[in-house]
């Protein structure tokens, strides 16, 4: 129940960004204009960013990356000197200030946890998961070149970790955010080739479906 859950959630966010996409090209269409169409396109988005943040905490709920533990994190308020020093050696510590720091939209902050834990636990358990998140911090700004390469490094450094689909999945919104069709198509292709059970595929079927030629 809970993985059919996560699911719908992913194909959701997948649909929003989409529709995001498309009403900031509206918007730019209307940016000249006073009048009421502009007031609702305007209003609609506002709707699509608070709908989006809901869609985190869900996914956070869902333990999709989060433990209870975090979660509680999360909702303490914090400052950037919440980030571990270079003396703390705890990657666990590192690791959950840093996504407290991104579940804030604290990016730059969020950066320097990831990195941070990187730097001096490549190993660790968490290791696979702060490089995805690493990436999520460019995506979330819309610098989708880097986010790409971040998400590529996901794949080729830990290639049996489970954010392997997330990242191919990912790029390809990425590339289709820039409007390349034709990396969108290879990437979301070669992720239901090689994971064709994984709620990844699913929502890059539906992706693939709606991308015109």
């Amino acid at each position: 129940m809970i993985g059919q859950l996560r699911g719908e959630i992913r194909v959701l966010r997948g649909q929003l960004e989409e529709t995001e996409y498309l009403l900031k090209q509206k918007i730019k269409a209307f940016k000249g204009s006073k009048g009421k169409q502009k007031k609702q396109l305007d209003r609609i988005e506002q709707m699509i960013s608070s709908t989006k943040d809901r869609i985190l905490h869900i996914e956070q709920y869902l333990n999709l990356e989060t433990t209870e533990s975090e979660l509680k994190l999360e909702k303490e308020p914090y400052t950037k000197s919440d980030i571990p020093s270079k003396k703390e050696l705890s990657a666990d510590k590192i690791y959950k200030s840093a996504r407290q720091a991104f579940a804030q939209n604290d990016f730059e902050t969020a950066r320097e946890g990831f990195g941070q834990l990187l730097k001096r636990y490549p190993k660790s358990p968490q290791a696979d998961n702060a490089q995805f998140w690493l990436g999520e911090t460019y995506y979330r700004e819309k610098w989708y070149e880097k986010a790409i390469l971040e998400y590529q490094k996901v794949i080729e450094k830990y290639p049996k970790g489970n954010k392997v689909p997330a990242s191919l999945l990912k790029q390809g919104f990425a590339f289709a955010s820039l409007g390349d069709k034709a990396n969108t198509r290879l990437i979301l292709t070669e992720l239901v080739k090689k994971y064709p059970k994984s709620n990844e595929a699913k929502i890059a079927k539906q992706k693939l479906k709606r991308l015109k030629p």
